[in-house]
C-alpha cells in the first residue's frame, strides 16, 4: 500500500467527522477516491498486488496513513486513528475487484467465415495419470529471538512493563525494530498493542490468570483503554481452558470473550485478543506458530 504516493496526489478534502468516526461507516467520497488510486496501482502492479488482495484490517496502521493522506484524510499511524476508515477502504477494494473481474473478452473478427477443419483420426486413449494429493500447508514455529530480560532495553520510554514482574527471558519477534513513537512496550519489532498491561506472573501464580479481571494499579493507560484489560483476562481464561487459539478466532469465540468482558465488538477490541496472545508468547507463557499470515497459539507444554 506504500506505493500509493507514487501514483496519485490527494483527490479530495475530507475529515474524520464526515464518516461519523464509526468503524463500520462508509464515506462514499473517500471510497471513490481510494478506488481511483487502487485502480491506478493495479494497472501498474497487476491484480495480484497487495493493495487489492489484502483486506483493510491486514494493513498495518502506518501503511494506511499514506493512502489516507492521498485522499485528503489526516490520520496518525495508530489502530485507533485508522479504524474509522477500514470499512471505506474495503468498499473501495470491492469496487476495483468488480472492474477487474468485468474486463471484456475480445470478440471474434467479423467478415470471414471460419475455415472448415479436416477431421483427424482419433488418437489412442492415454491411461489417466495419477493425481498427486496436495499437502496442505502446516503451522510452523514462529521465528523468535530469545533474550535475557535483564539485558533487554525496553523500547517504551514510560517503561510500563516494569509495573509487573519481568520473566527470565523474552521471546521477541525475529524482525527488524520499528521506528517512531508507536512501538510495543517490550518488543521493538511490534507496533503499539491494544492491551494496556503485560502478563503479571505473580498474579498468574496466585489466581491462575496473569491479567486482572478489572483495571488495577498495574494498568496505566488512557480511560478509553483501561477496560481492555478485561479482554485480556477472559482471552487467557478461554485460551487456558482450550489449550490453543487462533490469533484471529472464529466469530463465536470473539463474541464469547467480548461478551464476558462486557465490551463492544470493534476493530480494536478484536485486535486486543490477538495482542494478548502475542504478549503471552512474548513472556514464554504460550508458543506461537505461523502459516502465511495466520497465527496459532498453544499453551506452553501442550
Amino acid at each position: 500500500m506504500n506505493a500509493v504516493a507514487e501514483v496519485a496526489e490527494p483527490t479530495t478534502e475530507v475529515s474524520a467527522d464526515d464518516a461519523g468516526m464509526q468503524p463500520d461507516a462508509i464515506n462514499e467520497a473517500v471510497r471513490d477516491a481510494m478506488a481511483s488510486i487502487i485502480q491506478k496501482i493495479v494497472a501498474v502492479k497487476g491484480a495480484a498486488h497487495e493493495s487489492l488482495t489484502k483486506s483493510a484490517s491486514e494493513h498495518a496502521p502506518e501503511e494506511l496513513v499514506g493512502l489516507l493522506k492521498s485522499v485528503g484524510v489526516d490520520a496518525e499511524p495508530t489502530a485507533e486513528s485508522v479504524a474509522p476508515w477500514l470499512a471505506t477502504l474495503d468498499a473501495a477494494k470491492e469496487i476495483v475487484r468488480g472492474t477487474v473481474a468485468a474486463e471484456p473478452v475480445a470478440d471474434e473478427p467479423k467478415g470471414k467465415a471460419p475455415k472448415s477443419k479436416k477431421a483427424k483420426a482419433p488418437k489412442a486413449a492415454k491411461a489417466p495419470k495419477e493425481k498427486k494429493e496436495k499437502k496442505e500447508a502446516e503451522f510452523k514455529p514462529a521465528a523468535v529471538r530469545v533474550v535475557e530480560a535483564s539485558a533487554h532495553t525496553l523500547p517504551e520510554k514510560n517503561e510500563r512493563a516494569l509495573l509487573v514482574p519481568l520473566p527470565e527471558k523474552f521471546y521477541l519477534l525475529d524482525e527488524p525494530a520499528r521506528t517512531g513513537k508507536h512501538v510495543h512496550q517490550v518488543d521493538p519489532a511490534r507496533v503499539e498493542s491494544c492491551t494496556p498491561v503485560m502478563p503479571n506472573l505473580d498474579l498468574l501464580a496466585s489466581t491462575g490468570n496473569p491479567y486482572p479481571a478489572e483495571p488495577d494499579g498495574t494498568v496505566k493507560t488512557t480511560d478509553k483503554y483501561l477496560n481492555f484489560v478485561k479482554i485480556s483476562h477472559f482471552t487467557y481464561q478461554h485460551f487456558a481452558a482450550n489449550g490453543e487459539m487462533l490469533g484471529r478466532p472464529d466469530a463465536e469465540v470473539v463474541e464469547r470473550i467480548l461478551g464476558m468482558a462486557d465490551m463492544t465488538d470493534t476493530y480494536e477490541t478484536r485486535l486486543a485478543i490477538q495482542d494478548t496472545l502475542m504478549d503471552l508468547a512474548l513472556y514464554g507463557l504460550a508458543e506461537m506458530f505461523t502459516k502465511g499470515r495466520s497465527r496459532l497459539f498453544k499453551v506452553k507444554g501442550v
